[in-house]
């Protein structure tokens, strides 16, 4: 397993989505591994498949896209659906994004509620809402809630420009220090 590393940021954008490529092999500590899956949350050989690769990868985090929870997201299949296969990384080294299964079920009046009861630290990051930050190393990560269209109700603050969602990922970007973004 080699790890991309580089600090010439034109070298890191000339390199195509998906290439795989080796500048340097690191050495150091400021290097993060991280794993970025979707769609995976419904419990079967495939899910067990997938979830042996990302254990035999030994990232530091995990990076969640999506449809963690099928078929709709309700607090009946989280264990079979993802704390059978990802106990070891919850709520600790996973961070989930909501998909659009993952956002059919309201939990005391939140759609996506319980996906986000599995991960208390994210709960307190952005006042309970389903998007967020957080930074590991020189990195800052930026999660959204995408919804279903523009009117969705389960994203109140909103997917189009101009409204709250947006408006805050605009700022937290503009505010983050972090190397790479």
């Amino acid at each position: 397993r080699r790890r991309l590393q580089t600090s010439d940021a034109s070298l890191a954008a000339a390199i195509p989505c998906g290439t795989s490529v080796c500048a340097e092999e690191a050495q150091d500590d400021s290097t993060i591994e991280f794993v970025a899956c979707g769609d995976f949350g419904q419990d079967g050989d495939n899910e067990a498949a997938v979830a042996a690769l990302v254990k035999s990868l030994d990232p530091d985090f995990l990076l969640w896209l999506g449809d963690c929870n099928y078929p709709s997201g309700k607090y009946e299949t989280l264990q079979a659906n993802i704390l059978k296969h990802y106990a070891a990384y919850v709520p600790e080294t996973a961070y989930p994004a909501w998909g659009i299964r993952d956002l059919d079920t309201a939990g005391d009046g939140q759609w996506g509620k319980p996906l986000l009861s599995l991960f208390p630290n994210i709960a307190l990051l952005n006042s309970g809402k389903l998007y967020y930050t957080f930074v590991k190393g020189e990195a800052e990560f930026f999660v959204i809630n995408s919804g279903y269209s523009d009117v969705d109700p389960r994203e109140p603050d909103g997917i189009q420009v101009g409204m709250v969602q947006a408006n805050w990922i605009k700022a937290a970007m503009a505010a983050s220090g972090a190397t790479w973004k």
